[in-house]
């Protein structure tokens, strides 16, 4: 296992820890460690992927890797926030209708 999949697992698992210390208050500065822990989880993600996945070289894919680009989907949806896919997803279906109504 190479270090790049060492320091990605132990990111998930901190983040999977301060992740459930601050949804449900089990400690009052993991909302801290839980921003911190996040930025750099997704800040190694993302700079990891662009490394592995560049078009010069070829890197063998492993389940590490696999797991890595299933996370960045994740953070990614997470960081636009279900809300705000929903709210547009809404506005989109209301100005479908608006529309229709007009013909």
């Amino acid at each position: 296992m190479e270090i790049y999949e060492k320091i990605f697992i132990y990111l998930t698992y901190l983040w999977y820890l301060f992740f459930v210390l601050a949804y449900f208050k089990l400690w009052e500065p993991a909302q801290t460690y839980y921003d911190l822990i996040n930025f750099y989880y997704i800040f190694f993600t993302a700079v990891t992927l662009i490394i592995r996945f560049n078009p010069i070289k070829y890197y063998k894919v492993t389940q590490t890797t696999r797991q890595m680009v299933f996370s960045a989907g994740i953070s990614l949806l997470l960081l636009l926030g279900f809300s705000k896919i929903i709210k547009n997803v809404k506005q989109t279906g209301d100005k479908i209708m608006t529309i229709q109504k007009m013909f």
